[in-house]
């Protein structure tokens, strides 16, 4: 594995891979990196590097405002916190909308706001306690949607509408927040 040394950007990692294209990828902690056919030399990195300096910009640009990392404590003390009111948030909006399911977990993902198994055990990030309540509920019933739709089918969107009527602008300014604590 190689690095390049940025002024901009820092040190990007390049890595040769089984594939035709070069690519970059901006990471959540908006780091690059680029990935590029194996016979491909360094110095076409660069000159892809160059090229696609304005659209890394956008990119890191629109992506959430990293805040401070929290402390284990406060991990602690959020969690503490999430549990009674996401299990209670969920109970409720399930009940009200008619939705069953098996088990919630309450958890601390670095990439995921909630999740559904196939099980029917409903998991939510502690993060959820620092968006607004009504991204809150989007979350919890985009969740619970899944134990009725195992994917992101049409019907699915069109059941969550059903009871989330502005998931779209929902969807959108999530995009606004982070996960990862």
């Amino acid at each position: 594995m190689n690095t390049l040394h940025d002024k901009e950007f820092g040190e990007i990692k390049i890595t040769k891979v089984a594939s035709s294209y070069i690519r970059i990828k901006v990471g959540e902690d908006r780091r690059v990196s680029i990935s590029m056919p194996s016979l491909t030399p360094i110095f076409m990195a660069r000159k892809f590097l160059e090229k696609s300096r304005p659209e890394i910009r956008r990119k890191i640009n629109s992506m959430p405002k990293q805040t401070k990392k929290m402390s284990e404590a406060e991990k602690k003390a959020l969690r503490k916190l999430a549990r009674p009111w996401l299990q209670t948030r969920l109970r409720i909006l399930a009940r009200t909308h008619g939705f069953k399911y098996e088990k919630v977990r309450i958890m601390n993902a670095r990439t995921r706001w909630g999740s559904c198994s196939s099980r029917g055990t409903v998991s939510l990030n502690i993060a959820l306690m620092r968006i607004p309540e009504t991204l809150r509920d989007y979350v919890i019933l985009h969740e619970l949607t899944h134990t009725r739709y195992m994917n992101h089918s049409k019907e699915f969107w069109a059941e969550l509408a059903k009871y989330y009527p502005e998931y779209k602008e929902a969807r959108k300014r999530m995009k606004k927040y982070s996960p990862q604590l």
